[in-house]
């Protein structure tokens, strides 16, 4: 993080797997370089990845991922102060948007998904594909 301050970011932006234990050592950095922090974390269940961001400073996850749905897993983010929640790498094997096709994503379905992550490992078209279907009967995700 240092070098990257010293090397110009304009804004820092941390997402450790299911952890905010760096966020605080982070902000202090980001305070001293006159630099914003974006605090989140990549909630890991093995059946897709999320970012919810900001989070409050000090938040700490509360589900468990291994064993929660997507529901309670949306609400907890939201509880620790997400404004926007991406779903990352959606279509890898494991990838929420793969696992909804397979059912094998807890609770199934929900609507709380603001972004979707373009990856180059799978077919990106395809992300954008499915943003495009969630746009048409009105649901608001961004591919990112």
């Amino acid at each position: 993080m240092r070098s990257q301050l010293a090397a110009g970011l304009n804004v820092t932006f941390v997402s450790d797997h299911d952890s905010t234990k760096n966020h605080k050592a982070i902000n202090e950095l980001s305070e001293k370089r006159g630099v914003p922090f974006i605090p989140s974390m990549e909630i890991s269940p093995s059946w897709g990845h999320f970012n919810p961001f900001p989070l409050k400073l000090g938040a700490q996850l509360s589900v468990d991922p291994g064993v929660d749905d997507i529901h309670q897993i949306l609400d907890d983010a939201r509880r620790m102060g997400a404004v926007a929640v991406a779903s990352n790498h959606p279509y890898i094997p494991y990838g929420y948007l793969s696992s909804l096709e397979q059912n094998t994503a807890p609770g199934g379905f929900n609507p709380g998904i603001d972004l979707i992550e373009i990856n180059s490992e799978v077919d990106y078209k395809k992300a954008i594909e499915k943003a495009r279907e969630f746009w048409n009967p009105g649901l608001p995700y961004y591919s990112n």
